[in-house]
């Protein structure tokens, strides 16, 4: 399930317009996997395969945001969100995995910017900054073992942690539109996934936080 309740309001402030807002996510799920196999005709449930995963997070947010022109030319936004995520899985399976829990509480700061200058009615410049955060799936954490074949196993990793980009932008407009844009990124903790093959008995996939990463556009 997912519930959201959202809350803004903006008022005037210095010749420019001030916004604050607060946000709560919930999202709540509860994951079976249930493997079947024929006997006699009948379906019996392979205890070893199933598995089931109750997982359930809220992201709690608040953001402030000021707009301001500066002369007829120079219009300036600048915003910052708090944000705090508070998550826990639980998995229910018939091996030594069972009731392995997932738990992580995290808050970061979000700034972002934007300047827009005007030289004439038809061409601009925009510069923009913002910092973002890619979250993994619940089942990316997900740690139970589940095999592919003799040799080869999928795995979730609870240790896997949100990635960050700083990113920052430049475009000359025509009439509003971009002509080209120019851009810089940088993301923190990038997961990605990985053969891992230090368990001698089998090479398991799954997700790891492996390096940053940069990006020219």
């Amino acid at each position: 399930g997912l519930g959201d309740v959202y809350k803004r309001q903006e008022q005037r402030l210095f010749n420019g317009t001030l916004g604050m807002g607060a946000k709560i996510a919930d999202v709540r799920t509860d994951n079976t996997f249930d493997f079947f196999q024929e006997v006699d005709g009948l379906p019996v449930k392979d205890l070893d395969v199933s598995n089931q995963f109750v997982y359930k997070e809220r992201t709690s947010a608040g953001y402030v945001n000021y707009n301001r022109m500066f002369g007829k030319k120079l219009n300036v936004q600048a915003g910052l969100r708090l944000e705090n995520t508070d998550y826990m899985g639980d998995l229910i399976a018939n091996n030594e995995q069972n009731g392995q829990k997932v738990e992580k509480n995290y808050t970061e700061l979000f700034p972002s910017a934007a300047l827009t200058y005007t030289f004439n009615p038809k061409m601009g410049l925009n510069l923009t900054y913002s910092r973002r955060i890619d979250r993994p799936s619940y089942q990316d954490l997900n740690p139970f073992e589940n095999k592919l074949d003799e040799l080869t196993y999928q795995k979730g990793n609870p240790r896997l942690r949100p990635q960050f980009t700083n990113s920052i932008e430049l475009s000359p407009t025509y009439q509003g539109y971009p002509v080209i844009t120019v851009g810089y990124s940088q993301t923190k903790d990038v997961f990605t996934q990985i053969l891992d093959t230090t368990d001698l008995r089998a090479m398991f996939i799954t997700q790891e936080n492996i390096a940053d990463q940069q990006n020219y556009t």
